[in-house]
């Protein structure tokens, strides 16, 4: 019984710490929306654009999988639909 507490706090730590990344890698990516160019490899706001948005469409991604996700639950879990 203990070890089932044990392992729950130990799963909600690494939630909340994926969480917390997960919306400061997002400030990252949206913060430098406006600022970033592909044009000239030699200045510091330089990233390949494949790159840029392939990040802002994984963010995106992720959004749209919560979203679907969410409704599913409550589909399910309130039999919505039924």
């Amino acid at each position: 019984r203990i070890s089932q507490y044990l392992i729950g706090a130990i799963m909600c730590i690494f939630g909340v710490a994926a969480t917390i990344f997960f919306i400061l890698l997002q400030i990252r990516v949206y913060g430098n929306y406006k600022k970033f160019q592909w044009k000239f490899p030699t200045q510091s706001n330089y990233c390949l654009s494949i790159i840029f948005y392939s990040a802002l469409g994984s963010i995106i991604g992720s959004y749209v999988a919560i979203i679907l996700f969410s409704t599913v639950t409550m589909i399910f879990l309130f039999g919505i639909g039924v």
